[in-house]
């Protein structure tokens, strides 16, 4: 899973700056300086949680699926594996930055 979250912020960054800050809890990382997203390790699962902040309707629009997270602006999205990746890139772009 380290090389499938290596790839997916390695391709975020080709068109998005910023850095990821480690939360309180050791496995949430939040993008700064504007949190429009962030990712979780989750072992059990094994698979990588990806949450934006966006409208439902934009995602609804791109097709995408998504999980509620905190409604009505943070959704969700999980990625085992790199089958995953492009998808999530879509699920980023669907979040407006400020």
């Amino acid at each position: 899973m380290e090389r499938v979250a290596r790839a997916l912020i390695a391709r975020i960054r080709a068109t998005h700056d910023g850095a990821l800050k480690r939360q309180t809890n050791p496995r949430l990382f939040v993008e700064t300086p504007d949190n429009f997203w962030s990712v979780e390790i989750q072992p059990r699962a094994v698979a990588i949680k990806l949450v934006v902040r966006t409208d439902e309707d934009a995602l609804l629009r791109a097709g995408l699926p998504y999980q509620s997270e905190r409604p009505p602006s943070y959704w969700a999205m999980k990625i085992y594996g790199y089958g995953d990746i492009e998808t999530a890139l879509l699920f980023v772009a669907a979040a407006p930055q400020r």
